[in-house]
């Protein structure tokens, strides 16, 4: 039998489709624009932006906040993690006001969606562990830059030797931030041979991700197989150079106690470096719970966010320089 909660209709519990409208009368004036190919996604403007000052510390993009509602509940998430904090609470509000709703009754839990919830519930404890041992790690596994450029194999061509991490088939998107989503954006999609072939990077960013053959959109369900897990950390300190020592220390403590595989070391040309971690030797779950208990930036940790590519040169005239490679 039907209930009628809300205006909206549910028979055992909520669909994508029917929380839609409920979505967009409880999040009032942020508008939603859904998307023609996935029922369950739309896009809207971060309700950080409702703030003074504005939270985004770069440009905001049309698809950097979306909204998934396929799920339990609705699911707000950003690009930009300067709003992390508003994002979690506007997800809490959704959660809370879903559960108010007279009659609700939210999907029942699979057996895999069970044990990952426990899953996730033992990395919590181990997020906390974590961070009271961090000053310890900072101590003791001291790892700073020109240590890592001493420790690194020799490197004559760094944009060729970064390609050779990958299999040559593999798509690689390389381009500018807002590079994707538009047929006219399929350039930016090329095979590791096919960029090695052109012989120089032509854009700052990179993929850590290989994407579908003839794509122009670079995201989650479009990468087919992920190669690479960037751990960058841009505020463990205002001094660039010691933000930068200090970031050598987490990928020495990856390597020694978690037996991660470095693949190759990039200097943003910035205040941080990124080490690149091949896949196959990670829990992904706990890197993307864990690591920011750190200092760790969580957005690298995402298949289908953006890197530095090594060899680039930037707008401020520094390198993007590879400085160690296996």
């Amino acid at each position: 039998m039907k209930k009628r909660t809300n205006k909206l209709f549910y028979d055992e519990s909520p669909t994508g489709e029917s929380v839609r409208p409920w979505v967009e009368s409880f999040l009032g004036d942020l508008f939603i624009r859904w998307s023609d190919t996935d029922p369950n996604k739309g896009y809207l403007t971060c309700p950080s932006e409702r703030l003074t000052p504005k939270l985004h510390t770069e440009k905001t993009g049309p698809k950097d906040t979306a909204i998934f509602v396929g799920g339990r509940y609705p699911v707000i998430t950003c690009f930009h993690q300067s709003c992390r904090c508003v994002i979690d609470q506007a997800n809490e509000s959704l959660r809370e006001g879903m559960k108010a709703m007279p009659g609700f009754k939210p999907k029942p839990l699979t057996a895999e969606e069970k044990a990952r919830r426990i899953k996730l519930q033992g990395l919590d404890r181990e997020k906390e562990r974590l961070a009271k041992h961090r000053d310890w790690i900072f101590q003791n596994y001291k790892w700073p830059v020109a240590e890592i450029k001493a420790d690194s194999a020799v490197i004559k061509d760094p944009w060729l030797e970064y390609l050779h991490l990958w299999e040559p088939s593999d798509v690689i998107w390389s381009g500018e931030r807002f590079h994707s989503s538009k047929p006219k954006h399929r350039e930016h999609f090329k095979t590791a041979r096919q960029w090695a072939e052109i012989g120089a990077p032509q854009y700052p960013l990179v993929s850590s991700s290989a994407f579908e053959p003839d794509c122009y959109e670079r995201s989650k369900d479009k990468i087919i197989a992920r190669r690479f897990l960037p751990v960058e950390c841009d505020e463990l300190d205002a001094d660039p150079a010691k933000n930068k020592d200090m970031s050598g220390t987490i990928l020495r403590w990856l390597i020694e106690e978690k037996k991660w595989r470095l693949a190759c070391v990039v200097d943003s040309g910035g205040k941080s470096i990124h080490g690149h971690f091949y896949i196959d030797s990670i829990d992904t779950d706990w890197a993307e719970k864990c690591l920011p208990a750190l200092g760790v930036d969580p957005g690298p940790l995402r298949a289908a966010q953006p890197v530095r590519a090594p060899s680039f040169i930037r707008d401020n005239g520094r390198e993007q320089e590879l400085i160690w490679k296996q």
